[in-house]
């Protein structure tokens, strides 16, 4: 009995030890880990001289990282010839250099924002930690935004010091200098030599320090910028996917005997392109028309001369390039001719606005699509738009090309109102006189409600020319833009009532939207503005007198105005 009673004094004894050192903390279940690593330690101390050529620098995290996020994340400035490794140990990343560091040189060892803890946060934001082999550390820097990041973990921004790279490309030139971005776009490079540089965003999923055009998004510059000590320049990047494939050609087809068919890989803008056509005898084959089936952008459509039985015809294409610009090279083909004759009328095929469309402004135009070219006076009686089942919409008519109809109303639509639009198809003729074969298309949409806009207008200080402003809806969603007049005045009339950003750009090649650069042959991108404050545009009422202001260091023209100065 004594003996059971000791063992009983025993067991309790150990439980209460095992209660007392439980860990204490969160149950399962608790608050989620959502704070990336914080740098707590960092040797050699930012900014410090004298440095030994050997040294091996490193930080000390405040919890454990994620081992595979490290070594990608970390950048060094000037990278070093032989490279470098990474050695993790514990919450410690230390960077070895494989060779020596030569004397008076700034290092600055970049530990980016990728580098994320056990559970996938990332650090808020990257570390540079600069050093010098000599007396001095460089202090130039440049600073800047970027737009449009999916994943600020994944890019970076390189900058190339020009006096080093007459044309850097990031495609094929390492840049020596980088950071990444934080979470919100800010970014600064720095511990830079003073300098020219010309400075590129790439989100790179592939690590190798070099852009791949194929799968990686970039940002281009508006233009060069200066490091400087005692200034810090500032330029805003605007991230977008590039396309530098040429189209290429699939194939070509008389599927009539005044009309061809030609196929691309891709959507193609051809309505300026150099078209030629003849037979082996030399004579040639004229090209009346070239269009579009908007429903079939990646095809172009041909009208011709009347075709010969048994003729080749031997075509050449010249300046014909995808929607992004690329110009594919000089096209030659040879297409059988026929002499089938076109029995068939036109289909409609597309239209602006959609059907089921909503939110239309009052005074937006109509477009009206066709599967081929028309007899464009027989389109004013065939289409038909009503309202309420009744009123008849007016409107004058016009064709930007040969198979699109375009009705501009002569008074807005009604307020938030069904439009109804009916083509009567079998009035519509293709121009061979051919009757369309189907009876009747509609589609309908239905136009905002001017009781739930508002009128925005105000004064941009400094405007250069060609500035416009896109009012983007972060609440109602959708994007407005207007010009900015010669003095400044800009209105935007009829906005839904919302919480709106802003955003400037100079239009430069006046194409009435913003041009993100062109890499080869390279062109800078249009410079641009984001507001940092939002807009709230009410109902019913105008917010006026709102003042913006553009800066010189704003514009593209200000790194040449610099330099003179």
């Amino acid at each position: 009995m004594h003996c059971f009673r000791v063992k009983a004094v025993l067991c309790l004894f150990v439980l209460l030890l095992l209660c007392g050192c439980a860990k204490q903390g969160y149950p399962p279940g608790g608050p989620m880990d959502k704070i990336g690593p914080v740098i707590v330690s960092v040797y050699p101390l930012p900014e410090a001289t004298g440095i030994s050529g050997s040294v091996k620098p490193w930080i000390i995290l405040d919890e454990y990282p994620n081992r595979n996020t490290v070594e990608s994340s970390i950048f060094i400035s000037p990278e070093p010839e032989e490279g470098f490794d990474v050695k993790i140990r514990g919450k410690r990343i230390t960077v070895i250099f494989k060779q020596e560091l030569p004397i008076n040189r700034t290092v600055v060892v970049t530990f980016g924002a990728g580098i994320s803890d056990q559970v996938g946060n990332q650090m808020a934001e990257s570390y540079v930690l600069a050093f010098s082999t000599g007396d001095n550390v460089d202090n130039a820097s440049i600073s800047g935004y970027i737009e449009g990041m999916e994943n600020p973990g994944a890019v970076w921004v390189w900058g190339y010091p020009l006096e080093s790279f007459a044309e850097p490309d990031p495609r094929l030139n390492k840049a020596p200098y980088a950071t990444q971005p934080d979470l919100e776009g800010s970014f600064t490079l720095s511990y830079l030599p003073k300098g020219s540089y010309r400075i590129f965003a790439v989100t790179e999923t592939r690590r190798n320090r070099l852009w791949d055009s194929e799968r990686e998004s970039i940002a281009l510059p508006p233009r060069d910028v200066p490091a400087l000590e005692d200034q810090m320049v500032s330029i805003n990047l605007k991230m977008h996917s590039v396309d530098l494939i040429p189209p290429s050609f699939r194939g070509a087809e008389a599927i009539s005997r005044q009309t061809i068919r030609l196929s691309f890989d891709e959507p193609v803008a051809a309505l300026k392109a150099d078209i030629s056509a003849m037979t082996e005898r030399g004579q040639t084959l004229g090209i009346i028309d070239v269009y579009q089936n908007p429903a079939d952008s990646n095809a172009v459509l041909l009208t011709t001369g009347i075709q010969r039985e048994g003729d080749v015809y031997h075509f050449e294409i010249d300046n014909l390039c995808d929607l992004a610009g690329n110009e594919a090279d000089s096209l030659i083909f040879e297409v059988d001719g026929s002499t089938e004759i076109d029995t068939v009328g036109p289909h409609f095929t597309w239209s602006s606005p959609s059907n089921g469309e909503t939110g239309v402004v009052w005074g937006d135009a109509v477009l009206i699509g066709f599967s081929e070219s028309i007899t464009t006076t027989t389109i004013p009686a065939a289409v038909r738009i009503t309202v309420r089942d009744s009123a008849v919409v007016e409107g004058k008519w016009s064709f930007p090309s040969s198979n699109l109809g375009k009705l501009e109303p002569s008074e807005p639509f009604e307020n938030a109102e069904y439009h109804t639009v009916t083509v009567y198809c079998d009035s519509v003729k293709d121009i061979f006189g051919n009757t369309s074969p189907d009876s009747v298309g509609t589609f309908g949409f239905t136009t905002a409600d001017v009781e739930n806009t508002g009128v925005f207008s105000g004064q941009v200080a400094n405007a250069p020319q060609e500035l416009r402003i896109i009012a983007t809806g972060i609440e109602a969603g959708g994007a407005w833009e207007e010009a900015v007049l010669e003095d400044g005045a800009f209105r935007f009339n009829d906005l839904p009532a919302s919480l709106y950003s802003l955003t400037l750009y100079r239009d430069l090649d006046g194409n009435d939207r913003f041009s993100p650069g062109i890499i080869e042959p390279f062109t800078f991108a249009e410079p641009f503005k984001i507001w940092s404050d939002t807009l709230r545009v009410r109902s019913r009422w105008e917010t006026g007198d709102f003042n913006l202001y553009w800066e010189a260091s704003d514009d593209s023209s200000y790194f040449n105005r610099a330099k003179s100065e």
